[in-house]
């Protein structure tokens, strides 16, 4: 099993959620509510003591064939909901 890779995070943090993030009007500074609203989106949340919404799941939990999948979910999803191109990591 092995982790995702680096490549696959830098396309994720550097390329793919910032062209979400300009879109939907983000600042870079709030990168990790989007990032933590689109894990809920994908993997499915649970309540934290106080009563907030939390990621059920995190990406650093991925290996490599996991985290290529939720590229692919990313991708569609920004498509299908928010009408956003996202460029394949693979191009």
């Amino acid at each position: 099993r092995r982790k995702a890779s680096p490549p696959q995070f830098r396309w994720y943090r550097g390329v793919a959620l910032p062209i979400l993030a300009e879109y939907l009007g983000y600042d870079k500074d709030e990168y990790d509510y989007l990032h933590d609203a689109l894990l809920i989106a994908c993997y499915g949340g649970k309540h934290d003591p106080l009563g907030r919404q939390i990621p059920s799941h995190r990406t650093r939990q991925n290996n490599t064939k996991e985290m290529a999948e939720f590229q692919e979910w990313f991708i569609r999803y920004c498509a299908r909901e928010h009408g956003v191109v996202i460029p394949d990591p693979q191009r």
